[in-house]
C-alpha cells in the first residue's frame, strides 16, 4: 500500500486534490509558520486550557470530514483518533520545529521541506 499517492485516494473517493492539499497543507501547517507569534500563543492556550470550542477542537472538526473523505474504509471511531493524531503531530511539529531541525535534519521554515514532511505525516497518518 506504500506506492498509493494522495493523488490515487482522491481518485478513488471522487475528493478533489486539490481540496485535500489546500486543507492538509496550506490552510493549517503552512498557516501556523506564517503567523507563529500568534498561533504559537492560540496553540499553548488551547493545551493549557482545553475547551469544547477552542481553536484546536475547531482545527480537529474542520479535518474530521476531510479524513473520512480520504478514508471513507474507516470506521467513525478510527477516524476520529487519527485525526486526533494528525492534529497533534501538526501542532507538536510546529511548537518543536527547531528540534525536528537538530534531531531530523527537516527545516519546518523551508517550504518544501515543510511540504515533504507534512506529506510523510499524512502518509504515516493515512496508512497510504
Amino acid at each position: 500500500m506504500n506506492d498509493i499517492t494522495m493523488r490515487e485516494i482522491c481518485k478513488r473517493t471522487n475528493v478533489g486534490l486539490g481540496l485535500v492539499n489546500y486543507h492538509f497543507g496550506n490552510m493549517t501547517f503552512t498557516f501556523l509558520f506564517e503567523h507563529y507569534a500568534v498561533l504559537k500563543t492560540s496553540i499553548l492556550a488551547d493545551m493549557r486550557m482545553p475547551k469544547e470550542d477552542d481553536n484546536t477542537h475547531r482545527t480537529y472538526l474542520a479535518y474530521l470530514p476531510l479524513l473520512a473523505a480520504c478514508r471513507p474504509d474507516w470506521d467513525e471511531e478510527t477516524l476520529k483518533r487519527k485525526t486526533f493524531y494528525l492534529i497533534s503531530v501538526m501542532q507538536q511539529s510546529f511548537l518543536r520545529y527547531k528540534i525536528i531541525r537538530q534531531s531530523y535534519g527537516i527545516d519546518l521554515t523551508i517550504p518544501e521541506e515543510r511540504e515533504a514532511f507534512h506529506q510523510a505525516i499524512l502518509h504515516d497518518i493515512l496508512e497510504v
